[in-house]
């Protein structure tokens, strides 16, 4: 059996709720072609869907892991490494360190597609995770899979909109995004570009690589003639707009692709992006007053709270728009719980994260979600038991998620009253990282009580 109807097996065993037998299916795929990029990633989801609700515990993953493991320290040829990774994973999809060595083993053996695949496992597991987001858009980049890197460092963005990195990252592929939507990656040779000297020049006029301050708004000044020339056209109002945009010039950008929405009223890809225009707004807001009170300008830092309020009005109303949208979105309504989490508005956000609880990618996110609203609430026993539940799936204690559960679940547990079980919390994290927060403060303060 080849490669393709070992994934298509695999599939038709994911479809049946056979998740086991799926991801061995998908194991001997990629045995045949470890480059196969569906496989791999397939193998991923399949185990994260087998342990949706009960994740394997340390103990269970560790003897699991013994082959694997012993292979894996036995041998140096990388194929052979990978082939026991995938293996670990399969009984800890969630190990981020794991799937981030899988990817530069490879990328090691020059199979570039095997390392995206590797690199999205980790982000499925951990959708917070930054550095699995770099690498996986560097690698798509690399391929030339530019729509597909674009949309990967937008998340990225999202997650960490002040890593530099993260930043030249996306300015890399939308400089290639440019090219390639200007005709130019096309091109194999100078002469062919050269083979009509009018289209060449119309792409050097439409579709130049935007880098400087100078082209930027050479690049809007030409775009609002275009709108002007062609005022009915929404996609020339919508150019204008980014094109407004990318200059930070957001009164002019946001009124530009409002133009745009009214001329297409039911194109919501444009009113999405009116909102990112929006959001993107209020980032630059925040950081240029956080830069001045930063620097000790008084005024700057008292009107940070209102700021702060107003930038998180903007983020509730755009997700609830895009969720209205895409209601079976459940990244995005994980992101829209957040928000309402972080607005006051509990009851909105518990019914988001019900919704989002079901993506096993976030389900220990929503779970503590669902603990801090309900311990918000004063609902203890329910705060109580979805962190509980979080804290399980979310695995050792030393990540920052894990951490932030048990100092909430210790939270819980000393206004029940239960003081020995808020020091068991506060130990298992003191136990990692002393600096947590107040945790050492908290410890002891309990230890006395």
């Amino acid at each position: 059996m080849n490669a393709e109807k070992l994934v298509e097996r695999a599939k038709m065993e994911a479809g049946r709720r056979n998740y086991p037998g799926a991801v061995e299916y998908f194991l001997q795929a990629l045995t045949i072609d470890p480059g196969h990029r569906e496989a791999r990633r397939g193998a991923r989801e399949a185990a994260l869907k087998q342990y949706e609700n009960a994740y394997p515990s340390g103990a269970a993953r560790f003897l699991g892991g013994i082959g694997p493991r012993i292979a894996l320290a036995l041998t140096r040829d990388r194929r052979r490494r990978m082939e026991a990774i995938e293996k670990l994973l399969a009984n800890d999809p969630r190990n981020r360190e794991l799937g981030m060595r899988l990817g530069a083993l490879a990328e090691a053996e020059n199979l570039p597609l095997a390392a995206a695949a590797a690199y999205e496992g980790v982000s499925l597991g951990n959708p917070q995770d930054v550095e699995s987001l770099k690498a996986l858009g560097r690698v798509l980049h690399s391929q030339k899979l530019i729509d597909e890197a674009i949309a990967v460092m937008e998340k990225a963005v999202a997650l960490a909109p002040r890593d530099a990195e993260v930043q030249r990252l996306r300015k890399d592929v939308a400089a290639d995004g440019y090219a390639r939507d200007a005709g130019f990656s096309g091109a194999k040779t100078t002469h062919d570009l050269l083979k009509d000297r009018e289209h060449s020049r119309q792409l050097e006029k439409k579709g130049r690589i935007v880098r400087g301050a100078d082209d930027l708004a050479a690049h809007a000044a030409e775009a609002r003639a275009a709108a002007e020339a062609d005022p009915g056209n929404p996609a020339a109002w919508a150019e204008l707009g980014g094109a407004e945009a990318a200059l930070r010039n957001y009164a002019a950008a946001e009124e530009a692709m409002q133009k745009a929405c009214s001329l297409a009223p039911d194109d919501v890809s444009l009113r999405v992006r009116l909102g990112d225009i929006r959001i993107g707004r209020e980032d630059r807001r925040m950081a240029e007053l956080r830069a001045r009170a930063d620097a000790g300008d008084a005024a700057a830092k008292a009107e940070i709270p209102a700021a702060e309020r107003r930038q998180l009005g903007i983020l509730v109303e755009e997700f609830r728009y895009r969720v209205a949208k895409h209601p079976t979105d459940l990244a995005m309504r994980h992101s829209l719980a957040g928000y309402l989490e972080r607005s006051g508005d509990l009851d909105g956000a518990i019914a988001e994260y019900q919704n989002s609880i079901k993506d096993p990618r976030r389900r220990p996110e929503a779970l503590g979600g669902l603990g801090r609203c309900f311990l918000a609430k004063g609902l203890l026993d329910l705060a109580a038991s979805q962190l509980e539940k979080a804290i399980e799936e979310a695995g050792a204690a030393a990540g920052d998620r894990s951490k932030s559960l048990l100092y909430d679940l210790a939270t819980v547990k000393e206004k029940q009253g239960d003081v020995a079980k808020a020091r068991e919390c506060l130990a298992r994290i003191y136990e990692v990282d002393i600096s947590y927060q107040d945790v050492a403060r908290r410890l002891e303060g309990l230890r006395k009580a």
